[in-house]
């Protein structure tokens, strides 16, 4: 049975790779089967943005949900998803209310001490601050700029097919302009890598995060 305050860390205080992403598969899965999952589903369609935003939590940020705090949240949802997230700025309505329905699920269910002040951010401001950031190529990460100027210019993104279309084309415009700087097509956003480079990508950043929680 899941328990939502069993972190995931081995005895010296890591995380444990396996654990964390069965505490994340498992907490997403309660989640999905929730009333409140159930109201955000039917007010904003399809769910899909809380896996992200947990992958980010353990990932980048280092916190698991039981221990989160606002500022982990802000870096997740105003600096990570518009810089990795390759996604219109009208998402933001969507993203926003579907964690506040998991937070609002983690509140009831499992009485997160945390969960209030996180709602607390989670306001129509707050979606007026992501629509922003989402519409702001200036936090765009390399990748995800290549990702939304391929798409403006009409190709196909979310394929192997589209992507290699827009680089041919895109190199053929660096070969008729040499002067125009050079985006790296390199390193592609996570939604857009192979679950083996997700992989290798995560054991890479929990190195990181462990390094850092040991200091």
């Amino acid at each position: 049975m899941f328990d939502f305050y069993d972190i995931p860390e081995d005895e010296s205080g890591e995380w444990d790779e396996d654990r964390c992403l069965e505490y994340r598969e498992a907490l997403w899965q309660a989640f999905v089967e929730s009333p409140e999952a159930a109201t955000a589903e039917e007010q904003f369609g399809q769910l899909g943005w809380t896996p992200i935003f947990l992958d980010y939590a353990f990932s980048y940020v280092g916190a698991a949900p039981p221990r989160m705090t606002r500022g982990d949240l802000n870096e997740i949802l105003f600096e990570l998803f518009p810089r990795k997230v390759s996604t219109e700025p009208d998402s933001a309505a969507a993203i926003v209310g579907e964690l506040r329905a998991f937070f609002q699920f983690l509140q009831r269910e499992y009485a997160a001490p945390n969960a209030e002040e996180l709602l607390q951010e989670l306001t129509d401001e707050a979606v007026r601050e992501l629509e922003e950031a989402l519409d702001d190529p200036a936090k765009f990460g390399m990748a995800k700029s290549m990702v939304m100027q391929g798409r403006a210019a009409g190709f196909d993104m979310s394929s192997q097919e589209g992507l290699a279309e827009f680089m041919q084309a895109y190199s053929a415009s660096l070969a008729r302009n040499p002067n125009v700087t050079q985006h790296s097509a390199h390193g592609p956003d996570s939604q857009h890598l192979s679950a083996q480079q997700r992989r290798q990508q995560d054991q890479q950043r929990r190195k990181k995060l462990n390094k850092k929680k040991r200091r």
